[in-house]
């Protein structure tokens, strides 16, 4: 679905996957791996995933997912909405 501003959203987590060239996972961290296993299958060797759940390392992503381009990002300062 597409607003007025032209910004497409999804119900499905693997919809957007399967149309992103860039993947945020930015979800709590208990949260990371569930999302992981849910579009591991779609995932493919052109797309990047970038992170900054905290506590999840590349190594565990890599686990769930095999071998990806993944990138850790870490916010710090805080953020208040």
């Amino acid at each position: 679905m597409e607003d007025r501003f032209g910004i497409q959203t999804f119900k499905c987590n693997q919809e957007v996957v399967k149309r992103s060239d860039l993947i945020v996972i930015a979800v709590k961290p208990h949260i990371v791996e569930p999302v992981l296993k849910e579009i591991k299958d779609i995932i493919t060797d052109d797309q990047l995933i970038m992170t900054v759940a905290a506590g999840n390392t590349i190594s565990n992503m890599e686990s769930i997912l095999g071998k990806r381009r993944i990138s850790r990002l870490a916010v710090n300062t805080p953020a208040f909405v």
